[in-house]
């Protein structure tokens, strides 16, 4: 009998009974802590066992998620049952071993899946043999993701399983034990013995002192680097550079429990620690919390505001998450008995460990046993807690959480002024919790005062929808008045707790707005209330993304006797991210993984300025050359990633040859498809599965149903369930969709089975529907009806349609969403039941959002392609659709999903080689910017060191040299960049290297195009392969800025230069340079008014004439050069006459097909529309 049976049993009927009510037992401090609804991607608990026979959930020792899970959804747990797996987040579990087959029952006590999951489809388990003692405790492993396990061999006791980040190719995983730590580097089948100590002579403890240890981490960059860190309980933190094999103590609190290495180690030298002193310091340092290690371990900080900081329960466990947007998330959760803290609560921290939000225990306030992490387009990034009461999953979504102790349980975070009656904490009322936040007079006697409690935050600048929530509780004995705010000098003295020159006449509850210095940026509440009541505010921040403001709640009382009040609970500032492309469950979506060569620990990174020198110099002696060999594919994986095998030197190899580049050899093709005229903006319109689509937390939700439904096998019911009871209600469940500007036309097409229980007749008129979200909850109709309507980033609503009627049959409804074209709204379905009457629910099905371009867009099933990235003299394209990334090799004619592209420009190699990256921005700083490099067409992704912080600008067209722009000047890579060599000239230090082309095999001659600080440009040459540079174009004219460059393909020596004062080209290696402008005037500046926006950009030579007409981007559509005249002539009758277009590709092996990149997406021209091309061709006159 499991010894934690009645515990689990106990936990099991709270987390039901949790369930039930929708909520938890114990209260949350801070944000409300809720349950996910089946199928949302909202934030909250979820959880679908593991669970015994009697439908008890099992107490588990240990869990892992798959590396893959964006995708396979798998986890697995160990517990007294064995091992246990679930390939659909968690929502079921399969029991795959509770004996081996020669009979032994076991226990399972570890589990680690292979880094390389997704394609070998291995785990490691530790179990314990629970039927004889032949052995004890054994090691297993599955090669076909836990179907089948074999017995590898007997292994001593064990804390810790770990696999190493490069398992694929070096085999290599380490069992912790106490005092010692086994190394394989056979997969398991040999190992070596290392005993675990400090070699440190200082540390106190003798090497023989017998070590308790906790947790093991492993380097990411473990292939070059070796390094390893323990945590223990004598020692602290242990350190380990050579694999193990000698360890180092690490300064830190002690005793230490978990351990979490920054995905980006390589780079930051950054890991945090979970520690627990045994007796207190006395100064005022929490008993336990996170510690933050720099340098490789060797510097340390507290990181723990946010945490109890108690004895009991205390954090030991630790996880960090990278998600596709970059972004690194820091998990702990709490473990253990009640001892100043009542909840094993658990925490996220998207700062670094600087402050932590509190998310709140799991329902049942189960204790924990293990923490893993991470991330999928349904739930976003996400915690995986293995408890006493199953595995309890929560997802964030891809919000953060900006406020600190919201609920205002601990003392901190908030800053409460010194004034006659301070604001403070106080325990007379609370939403959730013990404490709120008070302001105001509690207690006679009355006093003219004002009070108020701020927090200082950040918004993110990328935050595409932020938004404060708090509840309020206001009194006052004046009674309930609107109040019209006081004059802007008196508000801005109230905002100070100073008070205005004249008092006020009437007492008022605020919240404002404040930026640092405390000028008011938005009232966003002034009013007297007594409603004596605890009632919700929400007020849209996403105008202020990228700031730094105050948020401040205050009470003014005027001294009459009349005592006013405002509490505040549970407040939290929400800034959401867009999620990362989300592809049919079909389709292959890789990450970009972080491959950086750093084998030292790092030092600080210098503060980026703006300086004309690159943060980083890139040398070629830090970086071995990568063998990529593909690694096989098992059946059902769309296609093969290649797997990097790093030799941990520091001199680089031979240079490789162009027919040495690996090429993707999948065992699944992706399907072909042909670019079409629309396309659906709508994820799951069948609702089959549970992607896309939010259901809104309501008194009747909305949710997933089998019966009724048009097509397939499920569909949406809004409204309230038959039989269910008639609460006043929406049942809302809405999409977040984008509209991009310039689409011809948007329809929204759904078919809806009506079922309307109300007898009432009639509805108010539109005119009366709210019209702004937060109204909604305050509006009552006459009678129930079904709606569809979309919410607008500031809030406002456009009602696209009210219904009522009753119709139990399934009808077709198109809805023109042609006013919202240019805009991303939330998409929201809904029934409203009035409480009263009949009830009334709608069925939704095969919901489909079809979005049309202009005639001419290149459209793929995930939408409007945003750029075409090729060369002239390939057939291989590429094309970025919503960050995801299509492949032809038909020169665009059919394509097919790769993988996903980094968002930074990209230029393409061989077929199969890319480069992607924005560079430095050398006058304005900031931080480093990494260089991707993909060698598989796309498939996988890989950021190298020594090409960070610059752009690449050309690539060789047979061999594998690159070019690239730094602060400074170019870099040449012989090696498929993987080494940079730096080409520095003085011309340089006074222009920036923007362009770059040659048509030169041996890339002797090399032309470049250069733009000043302030805004000059020039077109440099070299013709001794980048070693000295000159400038080519004399200083008059002036060029003004450069927006293109071009070698001609087709004529020897002709160079082309588009810029802010011309369109100047050479004929003859740059001994004359000629400026042809004629038809250009509405694009070029060329009398200096810089009146409104000018430019000229990206030149086509046309492949029908041997480059006889060119073609020009330009900030104002599209012209074209005829050779007889040299005359420039736009295209009037384009849908992108109007629009930027800085992106142009022509292709030999189309060469009826100009590919277009303009500011809303990329179009395809008919170049056989093309005036013929005159026999004799005009030759200009040299200047």
């Amino acid at each position: 009998m499991n010894p934690n049976r009645s515990l689990s049993l106990l936990l099991a009927l709270l987390a039901a009974l949790a369930l039930a009510v929708g909520g938890v037992t114990a209260a949350h401090r801070g944000a409300e802590n809720v349950l996910a609804e089946a199928g949302s991607a909202a934030s909250g608990w979820r959880s679908g066992g593991p669970v015994d026979a009697y439908n008890i959930p099992l107490s588990l020792h240990d869990l892992a998620a798959s590396p893959n899970y964006a995708q396979d959804h798998t986890l697995f747990a160990v517990m007294e049952e064995g091992i246990f797996r679930s390939q659909d987040a968690g929502a079921s579990w399969q029991h795959v071993l509770a004996s081996l087959p020669t009979g032994e029952r076991v226990e399972g006590q570890r589990v680690q899946a292979s880094p390389a999951f997704a394609h070998d489809r291995t785990v490691f388990a530790i179990v314990r043999n629970l039927s004889n003692y032949y052995w004890t405790t054994g090691l297993l492993h599955s090669t076909d993701g836990g179907d089948s396990w074999q017995m590898i061999r007997p292994v001593d006791e064990s804390v810790d399983l770990q696999l190493s980040p490069n398992f694929a190719s070096d085999h290599t995983l380490f069992i912790l034990g106490n005092n010692r730590i086994l190394k394989s580097t056979d997969g398991g089948t040999s190992w070596s013995f290392h005993l675990l100590y400090s070699t440190d002579p200082s540390d106190p403890y003798p090497p023989e002192m017998w070590v308790l240890a906790n947790h093991l981490a492993i380097s990411p960059n473990f292939a070059l680097d070796q390094t390893l860190f323990v945590s223990t309980w004598e020692l602290g933190l242990l350190r380990s550079t050579d694999g193990g094999l000698n360890w180092q103590g690490m300064p830190g609190l002690a005793p230490t429990y978990a351990v979490a290495i920054s995905p980006n180690f390589a780079v930051d030298g950054t890991l945090w620690t979970a520690y627990r002193t045994i007796e207190g310091i006395g100064d005022g340092t929490p008993e336990s919390g996170i510690q933050r290690h720099t340098h490789a371990g060797a510097h340390w900080v507290l990181a723990s505001a946010g945490l109890p900081g108690v004895f009991d329960p205390n954090p030991r466990h630790l996880s960090a998450l990278l998600d596709p947007t970059g972004r690194v998330t820091l998990f702990t959760a709490l473990s253990g008995p009640f001892a100043g803290w009542d909840q094993r609560t658990l925490f996220a921290s998207q700062n670094g460990g600087e402050s932590w939000s509190d998310l709140g225990p799991a329902p049942g306030n189960p204790d924990v046993a293990d923490l893993a992490s991470s991330w999928s387009t349904q739930f976003g990034r996400e915690a995986h807690l293995a408890t006493t009461s199953g595995v309890w999953s929560y997802g964030l979504g891809w919000c953060d959480e900006l406020i600190l102790n919201g609920g205002f349980e601990r003392e901190e975070a908030w800053v409460f002024p010194l004034t006659p009656r301070p604001a403070g904490y106080s325990t007379t009322r609370a939403h959730s919790g013990l404490r709120s936040l008070r302001a105001g007079v509690e207690a006679a006697p009355d006093v003219y005062s004002y009070s108020s409690g701020s927090q200082a935050f950040s918004i993110p600048a990328g935050a595409q929808n932020v938004t404060l929530t708090f509840w309020w509780y206001p009194r006052s004995q004046e009674g309930a008045a609107t109040l019209a705010k006081p004059a802007a000098a008196a508000l801005q003295a109230i905002a100070q707790d100073v008070g205005p020159a004249e008092a006020l006449a009437n007492d008022a509850q605020y919240v404002l707005l404040l930026d640092p210095n405390g000028t008011i940026l938005r009232t966003l509440l002034w009013t007297r209330s007594d409603a004596q009541a605890w009632q919700r505010l929400s007020f849209d921040l996403t105008a202020y993304a990228g700031r730094s403001i105050r948020l401040q709640f205050g009470a003014f009382n005027n001294g009459d006797g009349r005592l006013t009040t405002l509490y505040i609970d549970d407040v939290s500032v929400s800034a959401c991210t867009a999620p990362p492309p989300t592809l049919d469950k079909r389709q292959y979506l890789p990450l970009l993984t972080f491959f950086s060569p750093l084998a030292t620990p790092p030092s600080p990174a210098p503060t980026a300025t703006p300086t004309r020198v690159a943060t980083a110099t890139p040398t070629p002696t830090r970086v071995p050359t990568a063998t990529p060999t593909p690694t096989r594919t098992p059946t059902g994986v769309p296609t093969a990633t290649p797997t990097p095998t790093r030799t941990p030197t520091r001199v680089a190899t031979a240079t490789p040859t162009p027919t040495r580049t690996p090429t993707a050899t999948p065992s699944v093709t992706p399907p072909y498809v042909t670019p079409q005229a629309c396309y659906d903006g709508l994820l799951n319109g069948g609702f089959e599965t549970d992607l896309g689509w939010t259901i809104k937390p309501n008194p009747a939700p909305a949710a997933y149903v089998t019966a009724p439904v048009r097509s397939g096998s499920r569909a949406m019911r809004t409204g309230i369930a038959p039989g269910g009871a008639n609460v006043l209600s929406y049942s809302p469940v809405e999409q977040r969709i984008t509209l991009p500007a310039g689409l011809a036309s948007a329809q929204l097409h759904f078919w809806r089975y009506r079922d309307d229980g109300d007898a009432a007749a009639g509805l108010s008129a539109l005119a009366a529907l709210p019209t702004r979200e937060q109204d909604l909850a305050d509006f009552a109709a006459a009678s129930d009806f079904f709606y569809v309507l979309a919410i607008r980033e500031d809030g406002s609503l456009h009602w696209l349609l009210v219904e009522r009627v009753r119709d139990l049959a399934w009808r077709d409804i198109t809805l023109d969403l042609s006013p919202l074209i240019g805009q991303s709204v939330r998409l929201q379905f809904g029934t409203y039941n009035g409480g009263d009457g009949g009830s009334s629910r709608t069925y939704i099905d095969d919901a489909s959002l079809i979005l049309c371009p202009p005639e001419g867009a290149l459209v793929l099933p995930h939408g409007w392609a945003s750029r075409v990235i090729g060369r002239p003299d390939l057939a291989t394209i590429y094309a970025d659709v919503n960050g995801i990334l299509y492949r032809s090799d038909d020169a665009g004619a059919r394509w097919r999903v790769i993988g996903a592209i980094p968002p930074a420009h990209a230029i393409v190699g061989s077929a199969h080689v890319l480069l992607a990256s924005n560079g430095y921005p050398c006058y304005a700083g900031g931080p480093d910017v990494p260089l991707w490099r993909s060698i598989d067409g796309g498939a996988t992704w890989h950021h190298y060191l020594s090409g960070q912080n610059l752009k690449p600008l050309l690539a060789h067209p047979t061999q594998p040299w690159f070019y690239a722009a730094g602060c400074n000047g170019p870099y040449r890579s012989p090696d498929l960049a993987l080494t940079w060599q730096h080409q520095p000239d003085p011309i340089f230090g006074v222009l920036d290297l923007h362009f770059l082309d040659s048509v030169d095999p041996a890339w002797n001659t090399l032309w470049g195009g250069g733009i000043s600080e302030g805004g000059g440009g020039a077109v440099l040459v070299s013709r001794d392969g980048g070693e000295n540079w000159s400038r080519s174009t004399p200083l008059s004219p002036e060029l003004g800025w450069i927006g293109g460059l071009r070698a001609s393909r087709f004529f020897p020596g002709r160079v082309y230069a588009a810029a802010v004062y011309g369109f100047f080209f050479t004929p003859d290696q740059g001994d004359t340079w000629i400026n042809n402008p004629e038809g250009l005037g509405d694009v070029l500046d060329v009398n200096r008014l810089a009146d409104r926006s000018y430019g000229i950009f990206d030149i086509a030579e046309d492949p029908n004439d041997g480059g006889q007409r060119l073609w020009l981007g330009s900030v104002r559509g599209l012209y074209t050069r005829d050779p007889a005249t040299l005359a420039w002539t736009k295209l009037l009758s384009k849908p992108y006459a109007s629009w930027r277009i800085d992106r142009l590709l022509a292709l030999d092996a189309a060469p009826q097909r100009l590919y277009v990149g303009s500011e809303r997406g990329v179009f395809v021209h008919d170049l056989s529309s093309a005036p013929p091309i005159p026999t004799a061709t005009g030759t200009p006159t040299r200047t």
